[in-house]
């Protein structure tokens, strides 16, 4: 798994932008994208509501229109009622409005919550209840409350026990946002979480939060070359600006753009 996922906080790409980044994507050797907007309502604060049917249209032309593995995911934690049948069957129904589409990649998103007593073991059991219950053929990942460094936590605990170990569970690296990710690093994760390897969710190039005023358009450094055999995929944050300009400005305004 090599790609992005559009994990940022801020406006979601359009899909005329989501088209023009897999493109690229597919082209540099990429295989997946991951759709997952902070501030799209319907994929966090109000994740019970299914989607319309021009969104799922939009699914569908993007997983058309280029080679890459178009995934979904949900990021439900923040009014998830873990024991509630009522909230688990919305839950499988918002996954299956894609996975019935031809969707064969979803995402189960814990992150940026407050912490509490417990939750490892709650949302490794959602975790690992969602993956008895999708078809064999598609693949979950999930993302977890605790996900940077490289040291143990109660949490970190309760989660390993329970989660499948196919899950692939998302790890930013050291921090939040790195410098350097090294691959004793991850080692030092998979120790930590079982023997499992992580996998990557690099907070490079994002420009969301504190980051609004600032383009990271140079080449990716820091990251060791003998990082990826000790993943288990790697997804790139991108800036929430998907394209270096606007289409909707004609050629003759730049031009008279006083050089």
């Amino acid at each position: 798994m090599r790609g992005v996922i559009e994990g940022f906080y801020g406006t979601p790409w359009s899909w005329a932008e989501r088209t023009e980044v897999c493109l690229a994507l597919a082209g540099s050797g990429m295989d997946t994208y991951l759709y997952a907007p902070k501030d799209d309502p319907l994929h966090r604060t109000e994740w019970r509501t299914l989607y319309p049917p021009d969104a799922l249209d939009g699914f569908a032309r993007l997983a058309d229109e280029q080679p890459l593995r178009v995934g979904f995911s949900v990021a439900p934690g923040l009014s998830l009622d873990p024991d509630s049948s009522e909230d688990r069957a919305a839950l499988l129904a918002k996954f299956c409005q894609l996975t019935d589409r031809g969707v064969t990649l979803v995402g189960l998103l814990f992150d940026d919550l407050d912490p509490a007593p417990g939750l490892g073991t709650m949302h490794g059991q959602v975790t690992a209840w969602l993956r008895d219950r999708l078809p064999d053929h598609v693949e979950l990942l999930m993302v977890p409350l605790h996900y940077t460094g490289v040291t143990g936590s109660d949490y970190l605990d309760e989660l390993a026990a329970v989660v499948p170990f196919e899950v692939p569970i998302g790890w930013t690296g050291r921090y939040v946002v790195n410098d350097v990710i090294t691959a004793e690093e991850a080692r030092q994760w998979s120790r930590v979480m079982g023997g499992r390897r992580p996998l990557l969710w690099d907070n490079t190039p994002v420009n969301d939060a504190i980051m609004t005023a600032q383009l990271f358009t140079g080449p990716l450094r820091g990251r060791d070359p003998e990082l990826p055999p000790q993943l288990s995929g790697y997804l790139a944050n991108p800036m929430v600006q998907a394209r270096a300009f606007s289409p909707r400005r004609k050629i003759a305004e730049i031009a008279k753009v006083d050089m």
